[in-house]
Protein backbone atom coordinates (compact mmCIF):
# COMPACT_ATOMS: atom_id res chain seq x y z
CA UNK A 1 0.00 0.00 0.00
CA UNK A 2 1.24 3.46 -0.69
CA UNK A 3 1.52 6.29 1.57
CA UNK A 4 -1.56 8.10 0.25
CA UNK A 5 -3.61 4.98 0.29
CA UNK A 6 -2.88 4.51 3.80
CA UNK A 7 -3.79 8.19 4.41
CA UNK A 8 -6.96 8.34 2.50
CA UNK A 9 -8.05 4.87 4.22
CA UNK A 10 -11.55 5.19 5.49
CA UNK A 11 -11.17 2.46 8.59
CA UNK A 12 -8.17 5.00 9.24
CA UNK A 13 -9.16 6.94 12.88
CA UNK A 14 -9.72 10.19 12.82
CA UNK A 15 -9.29 13.13 15.04
CA UNK A 16 -13.37 13.69 14.70
CA UNK A 17 -14.04 10.08 15.51
CA UNK A 18 -11.46 9.56 18.63
CA UNK A 19 -13.15 13.13 20.23
CA UNK A 20 -16.93 11.77 19.35
CA UNK A 21 -16.09 8.44 21.30
CA UNK A 22 -14.70 10.12 24.21
CA UNK A 23 -15.86 8.62 27.65
CA UNK A 24 -18.72 10.49 29.42
CA UNK A 25 -17.91 8.53 32.58
CA UNK A 26 -14.60 7.18 33.81
CA UNK A 27 -12.98 6.70 37.45
CA UNK A 28 -9.91 8.24 38.87
CA UNK A 29 -7.12 6.60 36.62
CA UNK A 30 -9.34 8.01 33.92
CA UNK A 31 -9.36 11.57 34.80
CA UNK A 32 -5.74 11.00 35.42
CA UNK A 33 -4.96 9.80 32.44
CA UNK A 34 -7.15 12.63 29.97
CA UNK A 35 -7.00 15.72 32.36
CA UNK A 36 -4.17 15.33 34.87
CA UNK A 37 -5.70 15.17 37.74
CA UNK A 38 -4.76 13.01 41.05
CA UNK A 39 -7.27 11.12 42.72
CA UNK A 40 -7.40 12.97 46.33
CA UNK A 41 -7.87 16.27 43.89
CA UNK A 42 -10.75 14.53 41.87
CA UNK A 43 -12.43 13.48 44.93
CA UNK A 44 -12.01 16.92 46.74
CA UNK A 45 -13.72 18.13 43.53
CA UNK A 46 -16.58 15.69 43.90
CA UNK A 47 -16.95 15.60 47.67
CA UNK A 48 -16.74 19.83 47.36
CA UNK A 49 -19.99 19.20 44.49
CA UNK A 50 -17.88 20.82 42.17
CA UNK A 51 -18.08 17.77 39.95
CA UNK A 52 -20.84 14.61 40.05
CA UNK A 53 -20.52 11.15 40.06
CA UNK A 54 -22.41 7.78 40.20
CA UNK A 55 -21.73 4.77 42.30
CA UNK A 56 -22.22 1.40 40.33
CA UNK A 57 -23.14 -0.99 42.58
CA UNK A 58 -21.18 -4.36 42.72
CA UNK A 59 -23.42 -7.56 42.24
CA UNK A 60 -23.45 -9.32 45.58
CA UNK A 61 -21.40 -6.64 46.95
CA UNK A 62 -21.18 -3.88 49.88
CA UNK A 63 -18.68 -1.65 47.63
CA UNK A 64 -19.14 -0.30 44.30
CA UNK A 65 -17.40 1.90 41.36
CA UNK A 66 -17.40 5.63 41.68
CA UNK A 67 -17.42 7.14 38.07
CA UNK A 68 -16.78 10.71 37.51
CA UNK A 69 -18.69 12.46 35.15
CA UNK A 70 -16.03 14.08 32.30
CA UNK A 71 -18.38 16.61 31.27
CA UNK A 72 -18.45 17.62 34.38
CA UNK A 73 -14.59 17.88 35.21
CA UNK A 74 -14.48 19.88 31.95
CA UNK A 75 -17.27 22.30 32.87
CA UNK A 76 -15.00 22.96 35.86
CA UNK A 77 -11.67 23.22 34.44
CA UNK A 78 -13.55 26.03 31.82
CA UNK A 79 -14.41 27.67 35.11
CA UNK A 80 -11.23 27.91 36.27
CA UNK A 81 -9.92 29.28 33.07
CA UNK A 82 -12.51 31.53 32.43
CA UNK A 83 -11.87 32.85 36.24
CA UNK A 84 -7.82 32.96 35.52
CA UNK A 85 -8.52 35.13 32.51
CA UNK A 86 -10.95 37.76 34.32
CA UNK A 87 -8.48 37.96 37.48
CA UNK A 88 -5.92 40.49 37.92
CA UNK A 89 -2.75 40.73 35.99
CA UNK A 90 0.37 38.83 38.06
CA UNK A 91 2.38 41.39 39.26
CA UNK A 92 5.09 42.49 38.08
CA UNK A 93 8.64 40.79 38.27
CA UNK A 94 11.32 42.20 39.58
CA UNK A 95 14.73 43.39 38.21
CA UNK A 96 17.56 41.09 39.18
CA UNK A 97 20.51 43.10 40.54
CA UNK A 98 23.47 43.28 38.49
Amino acid sequence: MATSELLNDPARPRPERVLAQAPEYGDCRDARRVFGLRETFVYQLFRDRKITGVLVPGTGKKRGKRLFNFDSIRRYLAECASKEEEGPASPPRRKERP
